[in-house]
């Protein structure tokens, strides 16, 4: 009998391969011409916690429990499901079909935030500061549209898989949109669309002009920090052309519209307590509503299920994020939202003043000083702080959400040795972008699909710029060094295979967009509606395709 070794060491998989793959990652080895550092990155990447490892480690009789949760924890942002499986399911398979059902939960969480909190916190800010229509459509308004799709860039730039995730979710979910959800507006329309033409040579160019530069920092390699900040910076160049536009068309409409009419306007405005809307604030505001009747008349089967297991987190998220609508305004449930409400401040933000020596006082002070500054259903003069303080709370539930997706995603692409980048345009992009596209389709079947159109695009614009930016952003602040960015690298063509098509496929729809609405004079026919959905379904099942061929080689 061997000698027990009284003092446990280290185990192999984590002091030489973990380790070796973490220096990589966190490392500038991404010069283009470096044909040997690619490959030690890519071997790198396929020994850190992939199908190849776990089966391995299985059919040597390893402890799988142990290996798993050293060796996986780094993949996992919020909760180690590797060790979950493999030390308390006991390789059964149940935990994949529970995590499908949660995808539905957690993605509908995330839109009820959205919907309940975001947009209606986000449209009063806008008339509270009185932005004019254009600065708030290209500013908050678009932040409220491209909420989830940021919130998942933000998540994502956490993880090794930061290139697959953030390419496969921002850029998948603007390809569906841009030709699935495009194309469903155009035909349910009973009218005739005809886009403006700044929607044309202002949004869509610029989004020509992102996805090129994406194009070159992937010919590069690398993303440094000055890239980063040009970058984010062409959306400040969008904000700065709608605000001159904006301008121009008053200064146009004041000089031939009659003394008398503006007189007239002026008075009306002033006695009214909101104001005309903007196009994207109908849209919002209306989004809700709309969303809800649809929802109401043919909710069938699955959601009605899905209704029923969203009821205990309806319930978290009406205790702990104040109320952001003042029309659903409620004094009673502002009292007493300070006892859950501070608790989950601190558990989400702070976790430093988690402590009842801290909450307690704090929270007793809210409530008291609630009960006596408010004056029964009337909203305060401070709700607007209210207001932020629910947007905030719902961003930070909304992390925490997509962390727990992000996390069930890597475990089933490894499981399944599907590729990241498959699971990023498919689960994360389309879940991201569903909620807004049926609200999208149903304005359109009203007569509203220039108004679903124009948020389209617009709102694809800011989430690329802004969610794709600030995701590189926090990984080159968080390491120091600029992010590994070789997906046209020969000796990576085969790793990022999907990246490069997803991203060329974007590109051709936007030239096709600008092309076609250029010679057709700005009409979309359902000509072209046909021809977006058949690239769209082209596109999806070569994809899949590839995905499935990788899973079964590398098996």
């Amino acid at each position: 009998p061997q000698t027990p070794n009284p003092k446990p060491q280290t185990p192999f998989h984590k002091r030489l391969i973990h380790k070796r793959s973490k220096q990589l990652l966190n490392s500038n080895i991404c010069v283009m011409g470096k044909s040997s550092d690619f490959t030690v990155y890519k071997k790198s990447m396929e020994s850190n916690c992939t199908h190849s490892y776990l089966s391995m480690l299985t059919s040597q009789g390893v402890d799988a429990c142990t290996a798993v949760s050293s060796t996986c924890s780094d993949s996992q942002n919020t909760v180690n499901f590797f060790e979950i499986y493999y030390c308390h399911f006991n390789h059964i398979c149940v935990l994949v079909p529970l995590m499908l059902l949660a995808f539905l939960i957690l993605f509908k969480f995330v839109a009820a935030v959205v919907e309940d909190y975001i947009v209606p916190g986000v449209v009063v800010l806008c008339k509270f500061f009185k932005l004019s229509d254009a600065f708030a459509g290209v500013t908050l308004i678009a932040f409220a549209n491209g909420a989830g799709d940021v919130i998942t860039s933000y998540v994502a730039s956490s993880s090794p898989m930061i290139i697959s995730y953030t390419i496969g979710a921002l850029f998948g979910a603007s390809l569906f949109v841009i030709t699935v959800v495009i194309a469903i507006t155009i035909i349910s329309s009973p009218r005739r669309i005809i886009v403006h033409k700044a929607n044309i040579f202002r949004d869509v160019t610029l989004y020509i002009v992102a996805t090129m530069t994406v194009i070159y920092y992937g010919y590069r390699g690398e993303i440094r920090l000055v890239d980063i900040i040009v970058f984010i910076s062409l959306y400040g160049v969008l904000i700065l052309a709608v605000v001159v536009q904006d301008r121009i068309e008053k200064s146009k409409q004041e000089l031939t519209k009659p003394a008398e009419e503006d007189d007239e306007e002026a008075s009306l405005n002033s006695k009214s307590f909101v104001s005309r809307k903007s196009i994207h604030q109908q849209f919002l505001e209306s989004a809700v509503s709309l969303a809800i009747v649809e929802e109401t008349e043919q909710a069938k089967g699955i959601v009605h299920v899905l209704e029923f297991l969203d009821r205990p987190f309806k319930l978290l998220r009406t205790l702990t994020i104040p109320i952001s609508n003042p029309l659903e305004y409620n004094r009673r449930s502002l009292v007493f939202w300070p006892v859950f409400g501070v608790p989950a401040i601190a558990w989400l933000m702070f976790p430093t003043l988690l402590h009842w020596y801290i909450l307690l006082p704090v929270t007793v002070g809210l409530c008291l000083f609630f009960h006596f500054s408010l004056q029964n259903d009337e909203v305060p003069s401070y709700f607007v702080l209210i207001i932020a303080t629910s947007i905030l709370l719902s961003l930070a539930w909304s992390e925490l959400v997509v962390s727990l997706i992000l996390d069930m995603l890597t475990f089933i692409g490894v499981m399944l040795n599907l590729p990241f980048t498959y699971l990023g345009l498919t689960v994360i992009a389309i879940g991201n972008a569903i909620t807004d596209s049926i609200t999208v389709i149903s304005m359109s079947a009203k007569g509203h699909a220039i108004i679903g159109i124009t948020g389209g695009y617009a709102a694809q614009v800011f989430s690329l710029l802004v969610g794709f930016g600030i995701a590189i952003l926090r990984r080159i602040l968080s390491t120091g060094k600029p992010v590994a960015f070789p997906i046209f690298d020969p000796a990576m063509f085969e790793h990022f295979f999907l990246e490069i098509i997803l991203i060329f496929v974007l590109l051709g729809v936007l030239l096709f967009t600008y092309i076609y609405a250029v010679i057709k004079h700005f009409r979309f026919h359902h000509r072209m509606a046909y021809i977006l959905i058949a690239i769209y379904a082209g596109f999806f099942t070569c994809a899949t395709a590839f995905a499935i061929y990788s899973a079964i080689s590398t098996f």
